[in-house]
């Protein structure tokens, strides 16, 4: 397994402090809430870390570190930000020891469960781990793991690593969440959506863990209890915390002398339920002799060991909180308390549900500024909560297009500031699943799934026209070079133009051209193109192994709809496979004996040994042709390259050139 760590410095003017001052400065989320926040999961095999300097907040550093196969299921540091830790859940699983001076990996654990990890933490004083293993499918077992973490740092290479202890979990309740206790870190507690254990090692030594879940009923406390987020043990004291969706922690302390029969008095009960916010509490965590909460009600909150609020953040403005990560360069044991009313804490940072990541500064409690009372700064920002159904890169601008399906949006990002430049809200009933922005970038077109076709401008994102011309789901779109037709393509195999045209002799406007019934499976690729007259040209390409030139010219002036000027059988190779995907190529070179013809790229077959689908996209540079497969996590990921005088039959693709003049294939 190949696992690197590359940096990308996003800017750093006057920075005094070290590149190993920074990132052992780094602030990690904790496990629980990664799987939350995509700021920092771009793919499924890599994760970004982000690292500050302290006060000022000079720069910021991100890095991104790749290695796993599988979607990353779990982070976490040690207090000293010296030893970081990723996981990952599924077949082939890893676990990633990192050093964050040297961006590389220490030490790597293959399937350290049978079905991976699903949250990990480390020991306050870095000398143990604690793992949460995921399901197993076959057996439905889950187990808790305790490893020893003192021989990787005597010798991070040559010793062999396995678990200390592990024990199997009761079934009925899936642990999502593992904290230790920094006051005695032979305890810990874990929690699903309706219990809680409280788990005791013995190391070394002892392979077993010893467990005690104590009993919740709604009865005792004469109100309904919401599902479990997430749990932390109190700073000095015997009791720890539990949140849930409604605001409310469970406090769970020792029984004492009113242990029931069965129990010992360090066994914990529930004592009461306490209210710390109005929504939803994603994260809780300790700095110092504080209890940090951060909310879905976008608010971050200091309780010292009494549950008493110390210190607040309402003015983040961010969404709502996912987690909260403390700037703790080179120390085990940070201090965090209010002396004379003044909060005197490190810096952190907050990541939050919609994506965004903010460097806050602790004195904005004490002296806030009223230009920016939160002591925030916007640190990073995805463009999307949602899936993104489609991307388009702007012609002239360094700006990408992005359109979330699920919400209904349509972003303007800007790949410089990594900021959203422009967000259009769309109605939830258009259901976008496609997009096709102008070549100069004037206008951008958005395909439904109720079939109509949504043109906007380019720069304000303002609607245009809505047009409605098919009830199929709209599977391809296209727009001529000269910005003056439209082309889509319906889930029925059905090809509709649309031009820009005028209207009672007086100004232009889009128009319907023409529909044509072209294919009857899927279209898989919808292209213009221009002879090397200027003559507009309009390909469509089936799954049925036609592709189909269409009359443009005789459509617009006779107006007598739009029909096929030529229809092309294209055979791949060995009769295996169907097209998936075409685009036109380059123009050659002036001294190739070539040079007049205009080229169609066309792929299909087996890919890797895997048939691409709809997913399939083809695209190509002034000299290269890149084929890209577009996987379900949203990511163009880039399976090969073929230049001009490359074929590719080593990766079980066919791939042909097809003559557009002559409407035959040239070559494969």
């Amino acid at each position: 397994m190949h696992l690197t760590g590359n940096q990308t410095w996003r800017s750093a003017p006057q920075n005094k402090h070290s590149k190993s001052q920074l990132l052992r400065n780094a602030a990690l989320m904790t496990e629980h809430n990664l799987r939350n926040t995509p700021a920092y999961f771009p793919s499924s095999c890599s994760c970004h870390l982000a690292a500050h300097s302290q006060l000022p907040w000079l720069s910021c550093v991100l890095l991104l570190w790749q290695g796993h196969r599988n979607a990353i299921s779990c982070l976490a540091a040690s207090s000293d930000r010296f030893l970081l830790v990723s996981a990952d859940a599924g077949s082939d699983s890893l676990l990633v020891f990192w050093d964050p001076v040297s961006c590389q990996p220490i030490r790597t654990l293959q399937q350290p469960h049978t079905a991976g990890v699903a949250a990990v933490a480390i020991a306050p004083d870095a000398s143990q781990m604690a793992t949460l293993s995921a399901v197993d499918a076959s057996t439905g077992l889950q187990e808790i793991s305790v490893w020893d973490l003192r021989p990787l740092t005597a010798s991070p290479s040559s010793t062999p690593m396995t678990a200390a202890a592990t024990t199997p979990i009761p079934t009925g309740d899936v642990q999502t969440c593992v904290c230790y206790n920094q006051n005695d870190m032979s305890e810990l507690v874990t929690n699903g959506r309706r219990r809680s254990y409280f788990w005791r090692s013995q190391l070394p030594g002892s392979k077993l863990i010893s467990y005690y879940s104590p009993p919740l009923k709604a009865s005792d406390f004469h109100q309904e209890v919401g599902d479990f987020v997430t749990s932390v043990f109190v700073p000095g004291s015997t009791q720890a915390l539990t949140s849930t969706p409604d605001g409310d922690v469970v406090v769970w302390d020792e029984q004492g002398q009113s242990a029931q029969m069965g129990t010992r008095a360090t066994d914990r009960r529930a004592i009461k339920i306490m209210r710390l916010h109005g929504s939803a509490i994603h994260h809780l965590s300790t700095i110092g002799d504080f209890v940090v909460s951060g909310g879905a009600d976008g608010l971050v909150r200091f309780f010292d060991s009494m549950l008493r609020m110390c210190a607040w953040f309402e003015q983040l403005d961010a969404g709502p909180v996912g987690c909260v990560s403390f700037a703790t360069k080179g120390q085990q044991h940070t201090q965090a308390l209010m002396l004379m009313q003044r909060l005197e804490a490190p810096n952190f940072m907050v990541s939050t549900l919609s994506g965004k990541l903010l460097a806050v500064t602790s004195n904005a409690f004490n002296n806030p500024d009223l230009d920016n009372p939160s002591g925030a700064e916007l640190l990073m920002e995805s463009p999307a909560a949602g899936s993104i159904a489609d991307v388009a890169a702007h012609p002239l601008r360094a700006e990408l297009l992005l359109l979330n399906s699920e919400e209904g949006q349509l972003l303007r990002w800007n790949l410089v500031d990594r900021s959203c430049v422009v967000m259009r809200q769309l109605s939830r009933d258009y259901k976008l699943v496609r997009m096709v922005l102008a070549r100069d970038g004037s206008f951008v077109v958005l395909g439904c799934e109720a079939g109509h076709v949504v043109v906007l401008k380019g720069d304000s994102l303002e609607d245009v026209v809505v047009l409605r011309n098919s009830r199929h789901p709209i599977v391809r779109l296209s727009v001529s070079s000269s910005g003056q037709y439209i082309a889509a393509a319906d889930g029925s195999g059905q090809v509709i133009l649309y031009g820009y045209l005028p209207y009672k002799g007086s100004f232009l406007r889009w128009d319907l051209v023409g529909r044509y019934k072209a294919h009857h499976d899927a279209v898989v690729g919808l292209h213009f193109g221009e002879a090397p007259s200027g003559q507009t040209r309009l390909f469509s390409l089936g799954a049925d192994k036609r592709l189909i030139e269409y009359d443009i010219t005789n459509a617009t002036a006779a107006n007598t709809g739009l029909s096929a000027a030529a229809v092309t059988d294209v055979v791949a190779p060995g009769g295996a496979g169907s097209p998936c995907s075409m685009c036109f190529a380059p123009p050659m070179p002036y001294y190739s004996h070539s040079s007049l013809d205009t080229l169609l790229l066309i792929a299909g077959g087996l890919l890797g040994g895997c048939h691409i689908q709809r997913a399939a996209t083809l695209c190509c540079t002034e000299r290269t042709f890149v084929l890209m497969c577009c996987m379900l996590a949203g990511w163009l990921w880039p399976v090969m390259m073929i230049h001009h005088a490359a074929a590719a039959s080593k990766h079980q693709c066919s791939v042909a050139f097809v003559n557009a003049a002559s409407s035959g294939i040239m070559s494969r």
